[in-house]
């Protein structure tokens, strides 16, 4: 039996190896796991091999990650991808589940330098700023989606807060439960206040950290609780910075249409910052408010 594969259908089995297939393993009874996919056999694009990471001559992988690292009572097991794609991660791209985390750990491969090449398989990849990264100093590293793959963000009412009004005379004051990220000269959207008169999109003309003023186009009759929109000043999905080469195509999909033109609401979904070249970009969107900007914030210019 000695350098067979064991074969593990899904990811939940390899979680589960035994202490007798681990020690297998270790001695090399087995050269790795195969496995066959990860919710169900067939559910990746192939079958991909675990091998067993020695500690004592191995170098340390680093944390299960849920896709390039697993670990299984105290041993790590390592795939080194040549291609990622986020199902090996356990993104189910179903539009329902939530993919972020999945997404975010296979972008940090990238991040590390462990991988250059994503395929984005078709789906729909639900995901909040939690799967949001930087890239820095990176260098022909490929981004790419088949047809039907798109990444959706419909996480835009987390960004409602809790505020309250005050007014004298037609200058309202909004204080926020927590801190708004607004700066001066932003607009700012208001909703579901118990006097209407402060509802609607405005104009900050004075900024704290849990407060802002804008003038009112109807004087209120009363103090009033509320929502604001925070502001996802830093909601950028990949901001690179420093990075060559590369080549990237998406398509993303947002439900934020009915405020698009607030500046910065929604999401960057590409930022390329100071000492890119060599990039191409290819963006699809649809409902966010800005898909590519090259600059630093402050200076923005889209592209």
């Amino acid at each position: 039996m000695a350098n067979q594969f064991l074969i593990k259908n899904t990811m939940q089995e390899m979680k589960t190896l035994d202490s007798t297939e681990i020690a297998a393993l270790q001695n090399g009874t087995y050269t790795g796991v195969q496995l066959l996919g990860y919710y169900e056999k067939g559910d990746t694009p192939a079958p991909i091999v675990y091998y067993y990471v020695n500690p004592l001559t191995d170098p340390d992988p680093g944390g299960d990650d849920g896709g390039s690292v697993i670990e299984v009572q105290g041993s790590k097991f390592i795939h080194n991808f040549q291609v990622l794609y986020f199902s090996y991660f356990g993104a189910l791209a179903d539009g329902v589940a939530d993919d972020s985390l999945c997404i975010k750990k296979a972008l940090t491969l990238i991040k590390e330098s462990k991988c250059s090449k994503l395929m984005i398989e078709k789906g729909i990849y639900k995901i909040t700023t939690q799967a949001s990264i930087d890239f820095i100093d990176l260098e022909g590293i490929e981004i790419l989606s088949e047809e039907g793959a798109y990444f959706l963000n419909d996480d835009f009412a987390n960004d409602l807060i809790t505020a309250s009004a005050t007014f004298v005379g037609n200058k309202a004051t909004i204080t926020t439960a927590v801190p708004h990220g607004f700066i001066d000269g932003l607009q700012v959207v208001l909703t579901d206040f118990s006097d209407p008169s402060y509802n609607g999109l405005y104009k900050i003309c004075e900024v704290g950290v849990n407060s802002f003023s804008y003038t009112l186009a109807a004087t209120p009759t009363a103090n009033a609780v509320g929502k604001t929109r925070r502001s996802n000043i830093d909601n950028t999905f990949l901001k690179l910075s420093n990075c060559r080469n590369c080549k990237i195509d998406l398509s993303f999909k947002g439900t934020i249409q009915n405020v698009a033109v607030q500046y910065r609401l929604g999401w960057v979904v590409i930022k390329l910052q100071d000492g890119c070249s060599g990039m191409s970009v290819n963006l699809n969107t649809e409902g966010v408010s800005y898909g590519i900007f090259s600059g630093e914030y402050g200076k923005d210019k889209a592209i």
